[in-house]
């Protein structure tokens, strides 16, 4: 039906837009691979390209809490957590 998203057109994207674009791509597929492979570094590498996430201190942190608070849900990591 018509209630769909829809795609807005924008004309050519600012060399800052499509820099902070690669970088959620970016965490986004590191994000993915390190759920699929239960990768504690992968994860960490991923929060560290996220550009809310400050500094690598406050990734582990926040990983470390992601980590604890869903470990029924990603059994995957369980082995790898540090």
């Amino acid at each position: 039906g018509s209630w769909g998203a829809k795609p807005l057109a924008v004309g050519e994207l600012s060399n800052n837009i499509k820099g902070l674009l690669h970088q959620v791509k970016a965490y986004e597929q590191l994000t993915i691979e390190a759920a699929v492979e239960g990768n504690y570094n992968k994860a960490l590498m991923a929060l560290t390209n996220n550009p809310l996430v400050p500094d690598i201190g406050r990734a582990k942190s926040i990983l470390d809490d992601i980590l604890a608070v869903n470990a029924p849900y990603l059994p995957q990591f369980k082995l790898t957590t540090l």
